[in-house]
């Protein structure tokens, strides 16, 4: 058992921080270990809201679990449920069958679907259509909410900053 799990253990006894500084423990290490257990105890009244918060910090599933005690399968759950959501967000990518719907539509062209094709393009005007560097996953993104080196985050859950190179169309 790690330090830091020792220290959450004596503070679910109802030890304090200070009292764990005078045993000898470095503070440093007390205060992250009491942050923890401070994360564990909120992450247990509200599990999905915590989880959430994290994953939208761009944490991994096992750091997750390891800063709020939830059990994994409990946080994987909520992780499937926040990408759903993540899908559906208008503001956010959207999914790789809106594409491929979108490719066919286009591969018919003839001179009646000129007009759906326009509308097509006005909407995307305020789009990019970007592929994740590490999966590549083609995401649309919103330009008013991502700018050039900000953090995007593919729906496989790969985060990087997105460069021109990334932009597929713009």
């Amino acid at each position: 058992m790690s330090v830091i799990e020792t220290l959450i253990e004596q503070f679910e006894k109802g030890k304090k921080p200070k009292d764990l500084i005078k045993e000898g423990y470095a503070k440093s290490t007390v205060y992250e270990a009491y942050r923890r257990f401070k994360a564990r105890e909120e992450a247990k009244k509200t599990p999905i809201v915590e989880v959430f918060k994290r994953l939208e910090e761009g944490k991994s599933l096992p750091k997750i679990v390891i800063e709020t005690g939830l059990d994994p399968d409990k946080v994987k759950e909520i992780y499937n449920k926040w990408l759903e959501l993540r899908k559906i967000d208008v503001n956010q990518p959207v999914v790789l069958k809106e594409i491929e719907e979108l490719k066919e539509k286009l591969s018919n062209v003839g001179i009646e679907q000129l007009g759906e094709i326009n509308k097509l393009l006005k909407a995307l005007k305020g789009l990019y259509i970007i592929k994740c560097p590490t999966c590549g996953v083609i995401l649309l993104v919103d330009k008013t909410r991502v700018r050039i080196g900000q953090t995007v985050r593919c729906y496989n859950n790969h985060t990087f900053a997105l460069q021109k190179a990334h932009i597929i169309y713009e």
